[in-house]
């Protein structure tokens, strides 16, 4: 029961997706999907010193879930090459209320501070209208991370976009995107890792084969069956899953004493394009060897076959999976040259040391809409 529930809520979700797509299409047809960039005055820093966080300080603002992704991998990744500060914008909201969390807000950024301000929403968290009046007439540079533009563009990031002096995406076919609606300050990012966190500690999963860490969302349930069947039996952990949710430190030790992690990139949304994922940086820098879902871009950041090993459908998943298994001395080889690849090029300080980089310049050459 609770798996046919699972399934028809991810046909809905889906739908929906289809939907803010097809409409999406229909508006800008219509010429009414355009982004009118955001002024920005002459009083924008050209040089990036101080930054404020303004994100969620636990998981989906819900403290009983521990610290965000955002508060344990940005924040310190981002203090090791500047100064910066977290604005705990929920917190402050559950605490004081909405109107006083803006008022807090705008407070920090009209005094001149700091010299950018990172958003990464999930939702409508804030009020458009006071975020683009930021954007505007404070001395800060506002930008935001936009996550699963694969899927969310439509829906989510063509409208919250114009509140924005700068945004950043994951998705390189988004930039295209935005910059068809006229907004034109968009940096190419993608996921990393902050190093400290993914130390391996102790020897929790030693002796799995495979292994899945991950929500059981979108089709996932349907290839670890479809993988049994194969005969490629995987341990998975996390919401949705018979072992449930782990720590973070569980994580970590599974990735690197696992002999293989399954790492898709399949979108939670059924039908959506395939992305890039986090995964694929955190399992290499625990020194875990994956078999990650071929994804455009991937080879990128790893060398197919070198440092990453891809696959395409659920055959030459149960293929692979069969041979690596035997090949123990090749699989720690990979691994070994995926972690330091990671661990030297894909950390989070180096990701936004250029975000910073690209910034500074864009102000430089006055790019911004004027």
């Amino acid at each position: 029961m609770d798996d046919t529930i699972t399934e028809l809520k991810n046909y809905a979700k889906s739908a929906r997706y289809a939907a803010y797509e097809a409409l999406f299409s229909a508006r800008k047809l219509a010429n009414l999907a355009k982004i009118t960039p955001v002024k920005m005055n002459a009083d924008k820093p050209k040089k990036i010193r101080k930054v404020l966080l303004c994100m969620n300080r636990y998981e989906y603002g819900r403290q009983e879930l521990g610290d965000s992704y955002e508060y344990s991998n940005n924040f310190p990744a981002i203090k090791e090459i500047k100064d910066a500060d977290f604005f705990d914008f929920r917190e402050i909201a559950k605490k004081e209320g909405r109107a006083k969390m803006h008022a807090s807000l705008e407070s920090a950024a009209m005094k001149g501070d700091y010299d950018i301000i990172l958003f990464s929403l999930m939702n409508g968290e804030f009020d458009f209208g006071k975020i683009r009046n930021i954007s505007e007439k404070s001395s800060a540079i506002t930008m935001n991370w936009f996550a699963d533009d694969q899927w969310r563009f439509a829906s989510f990031s063509n409208y919250w976009a114009g509140a924005f002096n700068f945004v950043a995406t994951t998705d390189k076919a988004a930039v295209a995107k935005y910059n068809e609606l006229g907004y034109l300050n968009v940096i190419q990012t993608q996921w990393g890792v902050y190093a400290p966190r993914f130390a391996p500690k102790t020897d929790f999963g030693t002796g799995i084969d495979v292994a899945f860490v991950g929500q059981a969302h979108g089709n996932r349930k349907k290839m670890i069956n479809d993988l049994a069947k194969r005969g490629i039996d995987v341990k998975c952990f996390g919401f949705g899953w018979k072992e449930g949710r782990i720590s973070h430190q569980q994580m970590v030790d599974i990735f690197a004493n696992a002999k293989i992690n399954i790492s898709p990139s399949d979108s939670s949304v059924l039908f959506a394009p395939k992305q890039m994922k986090a995964r694929f940086f955190e399992v290499a820098a625990c020194g875990g060897f994956q078999l990650a879902g071929s994804v455009e871009g991937l080879n990128s950041y790893f060398e197919e076959g070198k440092q990453i090993v891809q696959y395409n459908n659920i055959g030459e998943m149960a293929e692979k999976a069969k041979y690596y298994l035997e090949c123990e001395d090749e699989r720690k080889k990979i691994a070994n040259a995926a972690k330091e690849r990671c661990l030297t090029e894909h950390t989070y300080a180096k990701r936004f040391e250029k975000i910073f980089a690209a910034v500074e310049e864009s102000v430089k050459m006055k790019k911004a809409p004027e």
